[in-house]
């Protein structure tokens, strides 16, 4: 197998946990990324003047981009083509690589049927759901539809960075008894955290573009990388409310902050309750009296209660296998059986 990953350049990416695991597996012949996203954003994010250009004319920045990836294709000649999203993709450019015999896999992070904002897709993906070979989602209810519509789609969920020496930096921080979100705004989330704030319950925010006014939500800038891991576990309690898009389902952190060993409570879902115990391994609410009650609770506990829910939390992370390097194989699996 030869396989050709197209996705984003960033760190973070869904797609580079997949290409860097797959890469070390052994089972792939030859795996390359191709950051046909990575590429986009360096050409919008240049001024003011290309974003405006990009809204305007988009078809020419993504003529650009699909030319290159057909290079690419005849340099690489793969077996195999995994898109993740696929928002800079023609169905056209996806039509003349199917028909050289190569299989198309897509794996979406968000929902391919409702977009909740600009970043979260667009026709290319809307009218290219029929194109490919294999679908993998996160989502039941999205791999349900992909299904309903002769799709053929496996559920593959989100999953966690397993790294024993960034645990073991993260345990050595002295724990912040409060309740923390970290994530970008949208209307939904602004209000969630503001009927929180006002039932008198302080938040401290990390994120981009958050302009929420409360005397009891204190707002910080984004953190990556380690600073990152080290946020989600040494707050007490790690809220995860979830997008629009995504009622039903799960989002990244719904696995990362039980896997860094942080204190998860988030929306009760088929797919939330599957994956962790309620109330031992993961904290589940319906509405804002329920989260309230579940705040107040864990707010209460001793540091050595909230540190057996903690070892619980990660310990089922691990042994249930969420890690990128177990979901890269067992989406390898599904990627041979096309």
């Amino acid at each position: 197998m030869k396989l050709l990953l197209l996705g984003s350049s960033m760190p973070w990416a869904l797609e580079q946990f997949y290409f860097q695991h797959l890469e070390n597996s052994g089972k792939v012949n030859q795996i390359k990324l191709f950051t046909i996203q990575g590429q986009f954003h360096q050409d919008y994010f240049k001024s003011i003047f290309h974003k405006l250009y990009f809204r305007l004319k988009s078809p020419n920045i993504y003529r650009k981009l699909n030319y290159e990836l057909l290079q690419e294709i005849e340099i690489f000649l793969p077996t195999h083509l995994w898109v993740f999203k696929g928002m800079e993709i023609f169905p056209e450019t996806l039509q003349k690589i199917s028909a050289k015999g190569i299989k198309l896999i897509n794996y979406n992070p968000d929902n391919p049927f409702f977009f909740s904002g600009r970043g979260s897709g667009n026709k290319n993906v809307t009218n290219s759901i029929g194109l490919y070979d294999l679908h993998l989602t996160y989502n039941l209810s999205v791999l349900n539809q992909l299904l309903a519509i002769g799709q053929k789609a496996r559920w593959l969920p989100f999953g966690f960075e397993s790294n024993v020496s960034i645990f073991e930096e993260c345990k050595r921080e002295t724990e912040i008894v409060k309740v923390c979100f970290v994530g970008n705004p949208d209307r939904l989330r602004e209000n969630f955290l503001k009927a929180l704030a006002d039932h008198g319950v302080a938040i401290d925010v990390f994120g981009k573009r958050w302009k929420v006014k409360h005397p009891l939500i204190e707002l910080f800038d984004p953190v990556y990388g380690i600073d990152y891991w080290k946020t989600l576990y040494k707050y007490r309690i790690q809220l995860n409310p979830l997008r629009p898009h995504n009622p039903t389902s799960h989002g990244m952190r719904s696995f990362e902050v039980p896997g860094i060993g942080g204190i998860l409570l988030t929306p009760e879902t088929i797919e939330h309750t599957q994956f962790f115990l309620a109330n031992e391994e993961a904290f589940y609410y319906t509405d804002i009296p329920t989260c309230l009650e579940k705040i107040r609770y864990l707010l209460k506990l001793s540091s050595a209660e909230a540190e057996c829910i903690r070892d619980k939390a990660r310990n089922r992370s691990l042994g249930s296998k969420y890690d990128y390097n177990s979901r890269a194989l067992e989406a390898l699996h599904y990627i041979s059986e096309i």
